[in-house]
């Protein structure tokens, strides 16, 4: 993780995150970009489907609340797609705007960006050097799940006391 995502606070590592969802153009997006509340939508179906040793804390990351953990993970997040070759600019502007932003996410809104982003599907680069990324959540639901599973599995292994 860059000293920058390091230096967020946990609301800026959430506002961060949702910039960095707007930022993205939607020409990205093979299947086309979904819109916040399609995401949310979508957290929820994710959040249904979980085991339950993970669900309390997937509810959590959906629902409003102290920031703390949802900060914490933003910076995870935002730390993985800032490794990612097509996402640096993005992330490095979203966290320079967050960074200097007074406002702060609707922590909601965040929760259900951190958890779909989390789980981002596949990223592809064609032979024109074109990257797209491919999200069918239909059609991939059960990856999905599986997908935030283990990512607060790892999450909770980590933190624990």
């Amino acid at each position: 993780m860059s000293e920058p995502i390091d230096a967020l606070s946990a609301e800026q590592a959430q506002d961060a995150l949702l910039r960095f969802y707007q930022l993205l153009p939607k020409e990205m997006w093979s299947d086309g970009k979904p819109d916040v509340a399609e995401l949310q939508g979508l957290a929820e179906d994710i959040s249904e489907g979980t085991p339950d040793d993970v669900r309390d804390q997937v509810d959590s990351l959906l629902g409003p609340g102290e920031a703390g953990d949802r900060g914490t993970l933003a910076k995870a997040v935002l730390g993985q797609l800032e490794a990612i070759e097509p996402f640096r600019p993005y992330v490095d502007q979203a966290v320079t705007e967050a960074a200097q932003s007074r406002m702060i996410a609707e922590t909601v809104v965040a929760g259900s960006v951190l958890v779909v982003i989390a789980v981002l599907p596949r990223v592809t680069r064609d032979a024109d050097g074109k990257w797209s990324i491919h999200f069918d959540p239909a059609g991939n639901m059960k990856n999905l799940i599986d997908s935030l599973t283990s990512f607060v599995r790892e999450w909770k292994g980590g933190h624990s006391a």
